[in-house]
């Protein structure tokens, strides 16, 4: 209590009434709250310093060449963070085999200790650790076991490791657990685990047709996740409240400046917007947050006032079912052995909003090597309204269009394990799409700009791109969820309320 009472009688307040701590982004406080760790760009390096509350003097956990980034406390007052010291091109570390990537450290107590948690070719980053101590999240550009593009895989995924056994595996050692899908130039960044270790948030780029988002699961889960910031909002760096009820994070909507510090209670669905800034996170009592500016990390008093309320911004608008009993348009009948045309009737069009489904059981012949259309339907709005298809990799994909008219479209994550009768059914449903396999449950994916109205069908192509080996046995069109796919829990994308 002196040593704050002492730190209290000399504050620098900043022009806007925060109080400026040190010239560095990236900040969080130890558990004791009388440490902050933040990084400083020098020229190419960046170094991880050690900022003293009380006698308001740095030391230096990581100077010199190299970057140190990303940095978070153990309960116990250890130094978690990122390191990478990169002599070659990306390109020249991954296809050399280069053992230049980022890695994670861990700093003991007493600072002398760089325990390396993480290393190799790749990149490991944005370390945080579960408040037992025993798991380690992190974030990896190491591609998944078995993916078909190892050699130029790009993305990033979620994962990792036991802390219990650290002394008796390799230092790279880890479990990738989550990767929001294959594609280029998506990924995930900064997972964070709630205080009571039931749940992870991260921020997500699933789609090009989507900003950064903030997403949140439990940790024995992560494929049913809550999508927790809206549609037209790019958010990044979550960090939990130390009571776990709130999350804070940067985002940036249409109407805002610049990025800026927010708050979310997901229970209530709400949100804050607290002032400019960035990479905020809580002081470990909750009365103060911690976030950076120009340059300069900041102390902002945080108070039960400054919580979300029921008057604050909607975080995520509510949906009701968008779906009813299953209505057949069209049956298009068995036994496709040849390509075949069907007039599609006046009644297969479908807006914006509906839900409609095309369903079909096709005996696949197995073969990843050649892209295979099942089906697609053409309008007048685009000639390709919808298709159901088998990429080259052998995973079945539902397509349509944006409401630009871009091609957007779901995969499963992995390729189909075996040929012979499969049923593929594709949603599209108010900006979102299904993929059900075999009738499982159905993944999905959202898209924050709509899809298009398709008002005015025209054809319907059917089967002809799986000839010769594969065939198309029956097929479905119709309004509603289909009555064989299971219904998701939410009305939509897995709410906050079924993960507690």
């Amino acid at each position: 209590m002196k040593r704050l009472l002492i730190l209290s009688a000399a504050v620098s307040l900043a022009a806007h009434g925060d109080e400026a701590l040190v010239k560095g982004f990236n900040g969080a406080l130890a558990p004791d709250g009388a440490t902050l760790a933040f990084q400083r760009d020098a020229g190419a390096e960046t170094w991880l310093g050690l900022y003293d509350l009380c006698t308001r003097k740095t030391t230096w956990a990581e100077k010199g060449p190299g970057r140190a980034a990303f940095p978070c406390w153990t309960r116990a007052g250890e130094l978690l963070y990122s390191f990478g010291n990169e002599l070659h091109t990306a390109f020249e570390t991954w296809h050399g085999n280069l053992p230049e990537g980022y890695g994670i450290r861990l700093r003991g107590v007493d600072g002398s200790a760089r325990d390396v948690l993480a290393r190799g070719r790749w990149r490991d980053y944005s370390p945080s650790l579960s408040p037992d101590g025993q798991t380690l999240w992190f974030v990896t550009s190491r591609p998944p076991a078995g993916h078909p593009r190892a050699n130029d895989f790009i993305g990033s995924c979620l994962a990792r490791a036991d802390m219990t056994r650290r002394g008796a595996v390799t230092p790279t050692a880890g479990e990738i657990v989550y990767c929001p899908n294959e594609n280029w130039g998506t990924g995930v960044s900064q997972p964070v685990v709630s205080p009571d270790g039931t749940l992870l948030a991260w921020a997500e780029l699933t789609t090009f047709a989507l900003p950064w988002r903030i997403m949140a699961a439990r940790v024995d889960d992560l494929t049913r996740s809550a999508v927790l910031t809206p549609a037209d909002m790019a958010a990044y760096a979550p960090n939990w409240s130390p009571d776990g009820k709130l999350l804070t994070f940067t985002g940036c909507r249409g109407d805002d400046p610049g990025w800026h510090v927010y708050v979310i209670d997901p229970a209530l669905n709400r949100m804050r917007r607290i002032c400019a800034g960035e990479n905020s996170s809580f002081a470990p009592d909750g009365a103060s947050l911690i976030y950076d500016r120009d340059g300069t990390v900041y102390r902002r008093p945080f108070g039960a006032t400054d919580r979300p309320g029921r008057n604050d911004l909607v975080a995520k608008t509510a949906e009701a079912h968008p779906w009813t009993d299953a209505e057949k348009v069209l049956y298009a009948g068995t036994n496709f052995a040849r390509a075949a045309q069907i007039p599609l009737p006046a009644s297969c069009a479908f807006g914006d909003d509906q839900t409609f489904f095309i369903r079909a059981k096709v005996d696949w012949d197995g073969d990843a090597s050649r892209f295979q259309t099942i089906v697609f339907g053409g309008y007048a709005e685009h000639a390709l309204g919808f298709q159901l298809y088998f990429a080259l990799n052998g995973r079945p994909h539902v397509g349509t269009r944006d409401a630009t008219g871009r091609h957007v479209c779901l995969h499963t994550r992995e390729p189909l394990a075996k040929a012979g009768e499969r049923t593929i059914t594709g949603i599209r449903s108010k900006g979102r799409l299904w993929l059900s396999v075999d009738d499982a449950e159905p993944i999905c994916a959202e898209f924050g700009g709509g899809l298009i109205a398709l008002d005015h069908p025209q054809k319907m192509a059917v089967g002809n791109g799986l000839l010769p080996k594969s065939r198309l046995l029956s097929l479905e069109v119709g309004r509603g969820w289909p009555a064989n796919v299971p219904t998701p829990r939410s009305g939509g994308l897995n709410d906050w309320r079924n993960l507690k």
